[in-house]
């Protein structure tokens, strides 16, 4: 049988249990970019290009979306903004609590971050012609 022993210091700041915890989502976040990375051969082109650490790291949280928003994202599993950059607006409209405020609200800020630009934008189908004919 196998076995992992820790042992946690601490200066009874933050107890041992909630240490680990911290230090077990820190280290997922770190790796999640390897679990994810391909060979640069076999690489795709991602929406937004190559972006800088800070905004590949940026958690749905730190959009300053509405709270009904954040929460309908976080209930689907979204923890990280560059995950819903490839989504398209019908992805977007079919998690519960999304319309299309918060889509358009959602698009808004990412672009307003530099995710993408508006011609991404227009190719996900969110910029709709609501003049009328």
């Amino acid at each position: 049988m196998e076995r992992l022993v820790l042992e946690v210091w601490t200066d009874r700041a933050i107890s041992p249990i909630d240490a680990l915890k911290a230090a077990a989502d820190t280290m997922m976040q770190d790796l999640y970019l390897v679990t994810v990375a391909k060979n640069p051969d076999e690489q795709e082109p991602q929406p937004g290009g190559n972006l800088p650490p800070k905004l590949r790291n940026m958690r749905i949280e730190d959009l300053e979306l509405t709270a009904r928003t954040q929460n309908a994202l976080r209930r689907r599993g979204y923890k990280l903004a560059h995950e819903l950059v490839a989504l398209t607006h019908s992805d977007l409209m079919s998690i519960r609590g999304v319309g299309k405020t918060s889509v358009d609200e959602l698009f808004d800020r990412l672009e307003k971050l530099g995710f993408f630009s508006a011609q991404t934008q227009d190719e996900n189908g969110t910029d709709e012609d609501t003049s009328a004919s």
